[in-house]
């Protein structure tokens, strides 16, 4: 508070003190006259006086002089009340009309300072006395112990001392004003530089400051020199300046210059300003630092003019890339068949020419293979179009796994491809064709129901056979492809074998001659009909050409022995921390139906298909932070046929698996097409946990597939169920919550009520909060903080978060365009909400687009919240800043990092949780800490708010602490808005008592 009072003032206020002091020690030691003495001694001497002019007329027996005497006395002393002479018998000689009223007889016969009394004599014989009757006088001494005279004399210095000691300081501090030993001009070419210039001394006091410097602290520059550079509201933008300190502190403790320092400051409207520091060392004649002089410059402007090039930049980079990629699309849909990604005959024939110009060059070998799928159009009649293109990309995936990446694959049109084989005679050509013919064989059954193969016909010709031309070349391989259908198709004949015969026939039965020899197991394949064997799912696991060791060959995920081996190494890690670790045992329950009604390859797409489902879930960022937040990585393999397990470790809640299942059912709901028809993922899971449920990889196996089958058995397909009842039971009152929190949202059943914030210094109303709450009758006595975390763990905060800013905005906006005065309205956020920074891009487009001053909006941050990536949140919190929103820090103390979120988060207010208010003025440690959370704000220029206010006693203790403000129900509970607003209007004085209290009692109900 004192920093807030001028110098000047002060100064004066100590001077007059100190003249106040020495005027004390003066009466102390009898230095000013005793008024009332002289007055007593003046009275004194009348009385003599007066009884002896009375007492001479009284020698003479002359009773008309002493009543003249009497009366002369009494009219020239207004003191003088009443005069009389009284016989020694008690009887009245002469005296005043009024005597008898005004005279007080004094005890014992001692004369008082009202009440005096002279003896008159006769010789010594005793006659009568003379009595005179005085005013009272004024008391001697005020209850103070000082005389009247005395403290009119201390007003009078205290008075005309402050005055006088007001204009000579101020005069005098004029003439010794450091900024007076620059000489006008200087100041006034100072004042005209659109550059901040700040002079400060070695204890950074400001010396001299520049008009543009002082307008961004709202002051004139007389105001500001003498201030501490340090103490206003800096923000410090580059990540580790807060740990370095100011600029000019580094320049003037290292004697070093600081250049191009990013910085920012809260003007007195709320917004923040960036600047460029630069710092200086001044150093005297003497060698001694002596001061710095700092220049800012501001960058605003420019910053927010780089942030839209940059996002304009990002937008440019993001739509060359997408034209680049659908321009590598395009290029490829041109130059590739669609369904098997082969070259098209056009690509295939431009890349063939090129090949065959560099083989004729370098003397090089070239192969050309005609492919044919034989029976094709059986296929197609007995099994559908469908099922023939499957074996027709099927066949084109066998032969991109046989084929080298320099040689060409086209799809020569239908069941045909075109392969050319780059570096390869006739002879190692035929026998690539061989291998390739035998690798249909051996994957076709895959591609058929029931076991059935597909076999392929293959003619192929050598550039070393006389072709000059890839036409040529490509019409030898198709003349010697007939010659392998005509002898009975499923094998390979070469043009130059052809070429070895006279005439045709002779072609022919080369041909036959060597369709005889090819394998003999070949050879008895069945034709392609129907089989009789039983449809078995186990079927599905086919072995690869080139399995991957440790692998499921269908999905690509871990083995179950190395499944068993995580979860065992997780369950001892689990056991060392005192952790939790669950299995989710999921059944796919589509595939099975699919199995049933289409097959295993089909049924084999659906558990592909819903491994890939599951891979993208439980890698996602926003599922990992349902388990509270850290990093990990979650385990999952393939079990059996159409079941998946999944470990999850470092568990501290249980309960938080609830979650990750329901966002696997959520995510399971959605449709896969196989075959062109579209099928919905449907599954059923169950839960074991470390330890409730097995204290080792088989049993909580066991449990969790045990729990799947009950849940399948009592509540259906797309259900889930823990093994543990009483982990049900809890699991079900949640999944309660969330399903009555989504109904109460969608049905407006929730509100804003707002609670005002008190400045301590002014007694004025600084803020209000908007604070949730719910009118559904299923949720009345749940605690609104309940539904916010569950909210939060379902995905629902986002929808709900947005819905409070929206709210609270247009209230905001609503109450200014009545005209009421409210300065700031609180708004609380989730940790979630600015964790990411689209949310938060999206939370200043809302307060934008509002109309509200954005620094008229505070949003309040739970420190207990997390925060995935505080560096994040706290560039997002500064952008929020940037546009004059403010920042408060709420709950402060509660957290395990408080510090830390002050430093990197920058916020603009701290609010004390409420458990440290409680009881501050009977407990010495509350008080403590309060005192040193609100000391460390008020150093570093922050705002600090204490909550759960309920009491006097807390109050004298937070103003004693010099606290900013309180919020509490001794101040009001959370009203509605319209009892908020009556109340405000009656605590500005616009509105009736009867009317405010009506409504706050309502609001209270």
């Amino acid at each position: 508070m004192l920093k807030k009072i001028s110098p000047i003032i002060r100064l004066t206020v100590g001077v007059t003190a100190l003249t106040l002091s020495i005027a004390l020690a003066a009466e102390f030691f009898g230095l000013f006259p005793d008024v009332m003495k002289e007055k007593l001694h003046a009275r004194s001497r009348v009385a003599e006086a007066l009884t002896i002019q009375i007492s001479t007329a009284a020698a003479r027996d002359d009773k008309e002089a002493i009543e003249q005497t009497i009366a002369a006395v009494v009219t020239r002393d207004p003191s003088i009340l009443s005069v009389a002479v009284r016989r020694s018998n008690g009887s009245l000689l002469v005296g005043t009309d009024d005597h008898s009223d005004v005279w007080q007889e004094p005890e014992n016969g001692v004369s008082t300072p009202s009440s005096v009394q002279v003896p008159l004599f006769d010789g010594e014989r005793y006659w009568g006395r003379v009595e005179i009757a005085f005013s009272e006088l004024d008391p001697a001494y005020s209850a103070i112990g000082f005389s009247s005279n005395t403290l009119k004399l201390f007003a009078f210095f205290g008075f005309f001392g402050l005055a006088l000691y007001y204009i000579l300081l101020k005069r005098s501090l004029r003439q010794l004003d450091p900024g007076k030993v620059v000489p006008a001009r200087v100041q006034a070419a100072f004042d005209t530089l659109d550059e901040g210039v700040v002079i400060i001394d070695e204890k950074e006091q400001i010396l001299l400051i520049n008009q543009s410097m002082s307008d961004l602290f709202g002051k004139v520059p007389e105001q500001v020199v003498g201030e501490r550079l340090s103490e206003f509201q800096w923000r410090h933008w580059e990540k580790d300046a807060a740990n370095v300190g100011f600029p000019w502190r580094t320049a003037i403790t290292e004697k070093k210059t600081s250049v191009l320092i990013p910085m920012g400051i809260r003007m007195p409207d709320s917004r923040i300003k960036s600047f460029n520091v630069n710092a200086s060392c001044i150093i005297d004649e003497g060698g001694k630092t002596s001061g710095a002089i700092v220049t800012f410059s501001d960058v605003t402007i420019l910053e927010k003019q780089n942030a839209d090039l940059e996002m304009a930049v990002k937008k440019l980079i993001v739509a060359e890339e997408d034209l680049v990629q659908q321009n590598l699309e395009l290029q490829y849909l041109a130059n590739h068949d669609p369904m098997t990604g082969c070259l098209n005959r056009r690509n295939l024939f431009a890349q063939f020419k090129h090949l065959m110009g560099s083989a004729v060059t370098g003397n090089s070998g070239l192969a050309c293979l005609m492919v044919d799928i034989d029976n094709f159009k059986s296929i197609n009649d007995r099994y559908g179009h469908a099922v023939g293109d499957d074996v027709i990309v099927g066949v084109a995936k066998t032969l991109s796994s046989c084929c080298r990446s320099e040689d060409l694959i086209g799809r020569y049109g239908g069941e045909e491809f075109c392969v050319v084989l780059e570096g390869l005679d006739h002879q190692q050509a035929e026998a690539f064709a061989e291998k390739l013919r035998i690798s249909v064989l051996e994957k076709s059954h895959t591609w058929l129901q029931q076991g059935n193969t597909v076999s392929v016909s293959i003619g192929v010709s050598a550039i070393e056979d006389g072709a000059e031309s890839p036409d040529e070349l490509v019409n030898q391989a198709d003349m010697a492809l007939y010659e392998a259908k005509t002898a009975g198709r499923n094998c390979v004949v070469g043009w130059h074998a052809m070429q070895d015969q006279p005439d045709a026939q002779a072609k022919k039965s080369a041909a036959s001659k060597k369709a005889r020899n090819k394998d003999r197991v070949k050879t008895t394949e069945p034709p392609l009909t129907l089989g009789e064997s039983p449809y078995q799912f186990g079927a599905l696991e086919r072995p690869q050409t080139n399995p991957v060791p440790n692998l499921d060959p269908l999905t690509g995920l871990p083995t179950m022995a190395i499944f068993e081996d995580r979860l065992s190494h997780a369950i001892l890690r689990a056991e060392r921390e005192n952790q939790n670790v669950a299995v989710l045992s999921i059944s796919v329950d589509t595939a099975d139906q699919v199995a049933e009604a289409f097959g295993a390859r089909e049924a084999e797409q659906i558990v592909k298909r819903a491994s890939e489902v599951l891979s993208k879930l439980l890698r996602r960022t926003d599922t990992i932070s349902l388990l509270g937040g850290r990093d990990r990585i979650i385990s999952f393999s393939r079990s059996g046929t159409s079941r998946f397990l999944v470990e999850i470790s470092q568990l501290d809640d249980i309960a938080s698996v609830t979650w990750i299942v329901k966002r696997i059912l959520d995510y399971f709901s959605e449709p896969c097409e196989v075959d062109g028809i579209k099928h919905l993922l449907k599954c059923t899971i169950g839960v074991g946990t470390y330890p409730d449920d097995g204290a080792d990889c088989h049993t909580l196996i066991r449990h969790a597939n045990l729990a799947q089958a009950r849940a399948l058995k009592e509540n259906g397909i797309n259900s889930f169920r823990f093994f543990s009842k009483d982990m049900g039971e809890s699991v079900k009152e949640l999944l309660r919550l969330e399903a009555r929190t989504r109904d109460a949202l969608e049905a407006s059943e929730f509100s804003l009520h707002y609670q005002p914030i008190i400045r301590l210094d002014t007694g004025q109303v600084a803020a209000a909060e908007a604070l949730l709450r719910c009118s559904n009758q299923q949720l009345k006595d749940v605690p609104i903080q309940m539904l916010i975390n569950v909210a939060e763990q379902t995905g629902l905060m986002n929808k709900l978060g947005d819905w409070i800013v929206q709210t609270a905005t247009a209230q905001m906006q609503k109450w200014a365009h009545d005209g009421i005065n409210l300065p700031m309205l609180s708004i609380n956020i989730s940790g979630k909400q600015i964790g990411n920074p689209e949310v938060t891009s999206k939370l200043a487009d809302q307060i934008l687009e509002s109309g509200c001053k954005p620094s008229s909006i505070q949003l309040e941050i739970t420190e207990t919240a997390y925060m995935r990536d505080i560096e994040v949140a706290g560039n997002t919190l500064k952008n929020l800043q940037k546009i004059g929103v403010q920042i408060a820090l709420d709950d402060f103390g509660t957290g395990h990092s408080s510090l830390s979120y002050i430093q990197k988060l920058s916020p603009d207010a701290i609010k004390i949780d409420r458990s440290f208010v409680d009881g501050i003025n009977v407990s010495h440690a509350n008080e403590a800490m309060v005192a040193a959370v609100i000391e460390m704000s008020t150093r570093l220029g922050l705002r600090v708010v204490a909550e759960g206010v309920e009491s006097e006693d807390q109050i004298a203790v937070l103003q004693e602490l010099s606290c900013s403000e309180i919020q509490g129900y001794y101040i009001s509970p959370p009203m509605p808005s319209d009892v908020f607003v009556d109340w405000l209007r009656l605590f500005q004085g616009e509105t009736s008592p009867s009317q405010t209290a009506q409504k706050t009692k309502a609001g209270r109900a």
